[in-house]
């Protein structure tokens, strides 16, 4: 509100002004505003006079002659100020609440300042059920307190939707581990929890393995975290690592080395948490309170004396070996396949064991290792070597295309595997390991543990396997198939 010079930087107080001269009155009438009176002495309105001449009206009185300034008594400016509210402050805020109802030719003026002629009128809307303030509850003029009090309650039910749903997806998170089996649930205090994960999921024994031992839990009442890392260690370890934080009673770690788990093994001795395994080590180590492994010497020598008596010996023949160092069991058998070849005098095809990158693209690279080097080498091989099934099918199937009469071996006795070797091609022999025994072998110690903390006497072991040929492979069961 403007009141004098001192407190508004020298503005010119709002006053009431002075009967408007000659001149003044004669340009009023030609505007058609005759001559209004003030309410309390009868002078026509400023905003009256510049409005008469197409001009906008004066805020505080700035830019009027002083015959338009001056007071004619003290306090009539504001006792007029009282009754009117300032109406050139009010028009000076953005949010003023009846610019909106007023017609232009007095949309600048309070009520009683207004010409005759520009009537109060409500601009003509369409009226939304749905956006009603009776409906909604939304008072109609923005930036009013009432706005103020719906805004917060609407920001208060929007945290307390967002903190509702925030629960809902940890409880979410905390059901999805792949979680089955178990007569409590996880929620007995009784309930035997245990944490499995594997890196080999892709694989057909390691998808196998996923599946037997879900079915184990649900028969023994476990409650299980399953946890499948698709080769891929940096988004397996963490996972492992958060589920053995929130606390189990025993892990099972089914074909994963543990020179790829160091940090889940150091997790695993602070919490105090045993770890029993499959296939996860060529080796005994104290990482595991149990780990079981078929026997890899004994899948060498029977897979090169399958090779030897088909050949006829191996002296002076040319034999390409195919191996995957991630794998434990395959990047050791491979190297004592390759030794065992150099002793008996046969020549290892590109100078040393040819290595698949991933097992999940195996087939397709040993299918393009062979050819390229038939292709290099005309009849150039004797026999191949894989370390495991799926990259020998693609091995034999180089083969095949080159019309060679060399001769291959697998591991791990899968269902085309054996279809190929009963087909009398050029797929010689694989070697069944047995998984199902080996399961059922680390189950019952981990039950053992369960009922009385009986931990093995030993930490490792490695099983016998079969090698499987012509004559006996209609008796097999495949790894794929169990």
């Amino acid at each position: 509100m403007v009141r004098d010079r001192r407190q508004r930087g020298g503005l010119t107080p709002l006053r009431r002004q002075r009967a408007p001269c000659a001149s003044a009155r004669l340009r009023l009438r030609r505007a058609g505003l005759g001559h209004r009176r003030h309410p309390a002495r009868g002078a026509p309105r400023q905003c009256e006079r510049r409005a008469g001449r197409g001009q906008p009206p004066l805020l505080g009185g700035r830019g009027l002659p002083r015959h338009d300034r001056d007071p004619l008594r003290r306090g009539e400016h504001r006792r007029h100020r009282r009754r009117c509210r300032d109406h050139r402050r009010d028009e000076q805020r953005p949010q003023h609440p009846r610019r909106q109802r007023l017609r232009a030719a007095g949309r600048h003026r309070p009520h009683h300042h207004r010409r005759r002629h520009a009537v109060l009128v409500q601009e003509p809307r369409e009226i939304d059920a749905e956006t009603h303030p009776k409906r909604t509850g939304r008072h109609p003029c923005p930036g009013t307190t009432q706005h103020k009090r719906n805004d917060t309650k609407e920001y208060e039910v929007r945290i307390r939707i967002k903190a509702i749903a925030a629960a809902a997806a940890v409880a979410a998170l905390a059901l999805t581990g792949c979680s089955t089996g178990g007569a409590g649930g996880g929620g007995d205090d009784d309930t035997f929890k245990v944490i499995a994960f594997t890196s080999g999921n892709q694989t057909p024994v390691g998808a196998w393995w996923v599946k037997a031992v879900q079915e184990k839990a649900d028969e023994l009442g476990w409650d299980l975290t399953m946890i499948q890392g698709d080769f891929d260690f940096q988004k397996m370890n963490p996972a492992v690592e958060s589920a053995i934080g929130q606390g189990a009673d025993a892990i099972f770690n089914g074909y994963t080395d543990y020179a790829s788990i160091s940090s889940i093994i150091t997790a695993a001795k602070d919490a105090n948490i045993p770890m029993f395994a499959m296939d996860a080590g060529t080796e005994a180590t104290d990482g595991f309170a149990l780990n079981i492994t078929a026997d890899q010497q004994g899948i060498v020598d029977q897979t090169v004396d399958e090779i030897d008596t088909t050949l006829g010996g191996l002296e002076g023949k040319n034999i390409m070996v195919i191996g995957h160092d991630p794998h434990p069991g395959i990047r050791l058998r491979a190297g004592l396949a390759a030794e065992a070849f150099e002793a008996a005098g046969a020549n290892i095809a590109g100078g040393s064991i040819q290595k698949v990158t991933s097992p999940a693209t195996g087939r397709t690279e040993a299918l393009a290792l062979v050819t390229d080097y038939l292709q290099a080498n005309p009849g150039g091989l004797d026999a191949v070597w894989v370390g495991w099934d799926d990259a020998a099918l693609g091995a034999a199937q180089a083969l095949n295309e080159a019309g060679s009469d060399a001769v291959v071996t697998g591991v791990d006795a899968t269902s085309e595997a054996i279809a190929a070797i009963e087909s009398g091609g050029t797929f010689l022999a694989t070697v069944e390991q047995p998984w199902p025994s080996i399961l059922d072998t680390v189950v019952e110690a981990m039950v053992a543990y369960q009922e009385s903390g009986t931990m093995p006497s030993s930490n490792f072991d490695a099983v016998a396997t079969t090698l499987v040929d012509k004559a006996n492979a209609s008796t097999i069961t495949p790894s794929d198939k169990l």
